[in-house]
């Protein structure tokens, strides 16, 4: 590497914007595992970074090679700003008919569904509609939209899973509502560090951190080390730490709004919006999960950020409004 290790981390962290910080630096100290590979690479509209202990720097860099591949094949069918991706093509024959869907997007589809049932409604892939009311899926830095109630409350006619229409065994998925849309940007990021943890195991790699601008999957530890040290962004400071633990064989997922957001009569209004009224969630600052899959993360942080309904077990840290930290006991 030409960069120090230190400098790949300080960078790491200025690139995971909107999550969790890698802040550990490990120790060399009797590594049996000599070589550490540690790469970014940009997929799915933000940096992903890897960091991977071995005994073979080029097995190490075999196996990345082959993640960062598995990102990009999941951007290619689940993005929604891209014209040809499976979900696009389901949002554009919305209620037309349904289409044929590659068997990871019907994956995601399937643990969508079972998500918003296991948080009574909270976690709502069908919530597209009012991302593109809101000014979303336009330049939302500098885009002002702020939209009428009226018009809120028409879009939300459109904003249910239950126009989600899954056909398993033809392999096809569509939308019975033509004003309907999805967006999978609250899971098909889980799931894909999942499909390149699943990859990096499959190669015999046994340490390791995969971070997706937030979400983190932490296989196994650095040397000398129980665990791989995760910090917490301050919500209103995000280049400062507030909490940090350890974790090992554990995926972490923070949701915020402080990251993207539109900007109306000078008063921010962030992106992740209820399913429930169609306006920004602001009962928390931040929202943390930490949970067996990174899936899971990802929608279960998402979830209880905006409406605080979690199944009951799941480790968390929330950053309240007056930035107070609640820490559940599992952390």
């Amino acid at each position: 590497m030409n960069a120090s290790r230190r400098d790949f981390i300080k960078h790491t962290a200025r690139l995971a914007f909107g999550g969790l910080i890698l802040k550990a630096v490990p120790s060399f100290s009797a590594n049996p595992n000599p070589f550490l590979v540690q790469r970014a690479f940009y997929t799915m509209g933000t940096v992903v970074t890897v960091s991977a202990y071995g005994t073979s720097a080029k097995d190490l860099h075999n196996a990345i090679t082959k993640a960062r591949e598995e990102f990009q094949r999941i951007d290619a069918l689940m993005s929604v700003y891209r014209p040809d991706s499976h979900v696009s093509r389901i949002n554009r024959f919305a209620g037309k008919k349904d289409v044929h869907v590659d068997g990871s997007v019907m994956d995601v589809l399937i643990s969508a569904k079972q998500f918003h049932k296991d948080t009574q409604g909270a976690f709502n892939i069908c919530v597209e509609p009012m991302m593109r009311l809101w000014g979303f899926r336009d330049n939302a830095r500098t885009l002002c939209r702020l939209p009428a109630d009226r018009d809120v409350y028409r879009a939300l006619e459109a904003v249910s899973i239950h126009h989600l229409v899954i056909s398993e065994r033809e392999k096809a998925a569509g939308l019975s509502n033509k004003d309907a849309a999805i967006d999978l940007g609250g899971i098909a990021v889980g799931y894909s560090v999942d499909r390149a943890a699943a990859i990096l195991k499959s190669e015999g790699v046994e340490n390791f951190l995969i971070n997706h601008s937030g979400d983190i999957m932490a296989i196994g530890s650095p040397p000398d080390q129980n665990g791989w040290t995760i910090g917490i962004p301050d919500p209103q400071n995000p280049s400062e730490i507030m909490k940090s633990f350890s974790i090992t064989n554990q995926a972490v997922s923070t949701s915020g709004n402080y990251e993207s957001f539109v900007v109306c009569n000078d008063k921010n209004f962030g992106h992740i919006l209820s399913p429930e009224t169609g306006y920004p969630c602001d009962r928390l600052l931040s929202f943390t999960a930490v949970c067996s899959t990174a899936i899971e993360a990802d929608a279960y942080s998402t979830a209880y950020f905006c409406n605080g309904k979690l199944p009951a077990g799941i480790a968390h840290v929330a950053v309240t409004t007056d930035s107070k930290i609640v820490i559940s006991d599992t952390i």
